[in-house]
């Protein structure tokens, strides 16, 4: 049997333990030649020669939606990728039915995470300053809209919600991640998600303002990338639906009981 694998990265435990799961001579699992590392994308026109020069012979494939669209999962959260190239990405497993109409094709995409500490290592720039604020009001946004609360908080509703100011870390001269919080007095927040129809844009950066430490622009920025994501994993579900995928997955990224990947 022979098995096409698009992981989810260049790790270890995605790209290369899976080969170890099944004797080699009863199962073949063939990767890309070459894939990302770390917040480097895969290059897709490597993906791409590789699904279609693979698959005329393969029993089935494997596919990351991350790998497929973004280049990985890591940088699944800093794109700023056009909407029509994504969707142009998303429909060459369309093209690779038609193409294949035996292979069976089996997909997953991640719920995009929103880590609770400060660090950029593996998202955004501007996670390093702002990492715990945009988690906080993910999680209070949440709250107010389900009406529940965690153990150790009483209930919020809407007029709960703190302003950018009161979300972020109080000025000591340095950023750290375990900064405490405190709240300024409760206002309607500002930040909402982002419409798919704003997201197909001409910018490929952060705008400056973000990248000058607005917090509300470094917000929209995340919640526009999270929309978009959404959006190409609901259009994959029609590709369920259609018969062109036989299943697909959404595993759900490092998650609270409250935020915005809940």
């Amino acid at each position: 049997m022979k098995i096409l694998l698009l992981p989810l990265d260049e790790r270890p435990c995605n790209a290369a333990f899976p080969g170890r799961l099944f004797p080699a001579d009863k199962v073949q699992i063939l990767l890309p030649r070459k894939l990302g590392h770390k917040k480097k994308p895969a290059d897709f026109s490597v993906l791409s020669d590789f699904l279609f020069e693979k698959a005329k012979d393969a029993d089935a494939l494997l596919l990351s939606l991350d790998m497929l669209l973004y280049g990985g999962l890591i940088p699944s959260r800093l794109h700023h990728l056009k909407a029509e190239t994504l969707f142009s990405r998303l429909h060459l497993i369309r093209e690779l039915k038609e193409k294949y109409p035996a292979l069976p094709i089996y997909a997953f995409a991640t719920v995009m995470r929103c880590p609770a500490y400060s660090s950029d290592d593996e998202e955004p720039d501007y996670y390093e300053r702002f990492g715990s604020a945009i988690h906080a009001r993910g999680a209070l946004m949440h709250q107010a809209l389900t009406g529940l609360s965690s153990p150790e908080t009483k209930p919020v509703s809407a007029s709960d919600l703190p302003s950018p100011a009161g979300l972020l870390p109080a000025a000591s001269g340095k950023e750290e991640s375990g900064a405490s919080f405190s709240f300024a007095p409760a206002i309607t927040p500002s930040a909402e998600p982002v419409s798919a129809s704003s997201l197909d844009n001409e910018d490929s950066q952060c705008p400056e303002s973000c990248l000058d430490g607005d917090f509300e622009a470094c917000l929209e920025d995340y919640l526009a990338r999270r929309a978009l994501n959404k959006q190409l994993s609901l259009q994959a579900l029609e590709l369920v639906k259609e018969g062109i995928l036989e299943s697909i997955v959404f595993p759900q990224d490092d998650s609270m009981r409250f935020g915005f990947p809940a």
